[in-house]
């Protein structure tokens, strides 16, 4: 998220965030969090103390100018997530900042169900290609499998 942040406020271009783990309520509240140096916790209780409500108005009114866009959709399939992509990015004059993609194993191609590698390998493509038509970074966040480690 440190990466979207940054492209927020210091390249002050548009984020694309493709969440299909974590709602996008969530992914607001740790960028607040980050963004503001709020304790993530006393943020999602809504347990602030004083300086912390100074810190949470003054990152409200810096996010207000900036566009952050969540989508929270589940297993999206390559295509619409270029769709997307590409729709955002014409209402921006054509230019992305930064497209996050949380995370690759919950993305599915339609009508390749038999074979997951040949599938995350054509989700992979698929990324590469959006990434040179937006000219833009695309980060896919992936979890590894370490069990390989312990034999």
């Amino acid at each position: 998220m440190n990466l979207v942040e940054s492209v927020l406020f210091n390249a002050d271009l548009p984020a694309l965030v493709f969440s299909m783990e974590m709602p996008a309520d969530s992914i607001a509240t740790r960028l607040i969090s980050s963004f503001g140096r709020i304790h993530q916790g006393r943020l999602r209780s809504g347990r602030l103390e004083e300086g912390d409500w100074v810190k949470f108005s003054s990152t409200l009114m810096q996010l207000q100018s900036k566009f952050l866009y969540i989508d929270d959709s589940s297993a999206l399939p390559p295509t619409e997530m270029r769709s997307r992509a590409r729709r955002i990015a014409k209402n921006h004059g054509g230019k992305l900042g930064v497209i996050m993609v949380d995370y690759l194993q919950l993305m599915k191609v339609p009508g390749m169900g038999d074979n997951r590698v040949n599938e995350i390998s054509e989700i992979s493509r698929s990324l590469k290609s959006l990434a040179k038509e937006m000219n833009c970074p695309v980060i896919a966040l992936s979890q590894l499998n370490r069990s390989l480690e312990n034999r």
